[in-house]
């Protein structure tokens, strides 16, 4: 019988890279995050490729078409990212975790990591398994068609900074002053987006007053300066 793994805090795996993936496999279980199917390290083309690879034959794509749209929609540059693609969202899928370097590396304290793996990025999970809830409607891959492609990632993204605002100002995360304006700006740049396209589209518009209705993040321009309250 293996002996149990020991345990590793954040700051362990901070200073030294061998024991983040053993970090990241203890924080899946203690936060019980049970919508994703592991959380890993290292946001590499090969493992985001080995894992959308299985769904190719769901897609009815070829292997290119998958690899173009993993390099088009998926940062592998990002503190954290959710391997999915539209075309797979809401088909009740557990997709996994992938957390990178910078991740530990500008991330202050434990609250700081976990505002961004377990409040931003596990909201995305879960969007990605049962769709993107909006209000009372759910996008996901039954409905895209209707709707502009950006928006919807301007309205996924969205969702994972609200959830992120909304554990800040509980006092669920005492975070860093870089990582809640890093998450005000993330944002607003994304609510601003997601207006514009609104505004521009009538299908679009109802999605984003159905968002505006059942949020509970509230943004206010006063002259040049962006006030973002929680309800």
């Amino acid at each position: 019988m293996a002996a149990p793994e020991m345990p590793v805090s954040f700051y362990d795996a901070q200073k030294d890279e061998r024991k983040r993936p053993s970090h990241l496999r203890q924080l899946k279980s203690r936060f019980q995050l049970e919508k994703a199917s592991g959380v890993s390290y290292g946001i590499t083309q090969r493992n985001i490729e080995n894992f959308l690879l299985q769904y190719a034959g769901l897609l009815r794509w070829t292997e290119k078409e998958l690899k173009d749209a993993i390099a088009r929609d998926i940062d592998p540059d990002a503190y954290a990212a959710t391997p999915t693609l539209m075309n797979l969202v809401g088909r009740r899928i557990k997709f996994p975790i992938l957390v990178g370097p910078k991740a530990y590396a500008r991330c202050e304290s434990e609250d700081d990591f976990l505002s961004v793996v377990v409040d931003h990025e596990y909201e995305h999970v879960c969007a990605a398994f049962g769709g993107i809830r909006v209000g009372d409607f759910t996008l996901d891959y039954t409905n895209f068609a209707g709707y502009d492609r950006e928006f919807i990632k301007f309205i996924y993204e969205l969702l994972g900074y609200e959830h992120e605002l909304l554990q800040i100002a509980a006092r669920n995360r005492k975070v860093s002053k870089t990582v809640e304006e890093n998450t005000l700006d993330g944002y607003y740049k994304n609510f601003k987006q997601a207006r514009e396209a609104a505004e521009k589209d009538f299908s679009c518009g109802i999605i984003f007053r159905k968002y505006l209705s059942a949020s509970r993040v509230v943004v206010r321009k006063d002259g040049s300066k962006i006030n973002i309250t929680v309800k």
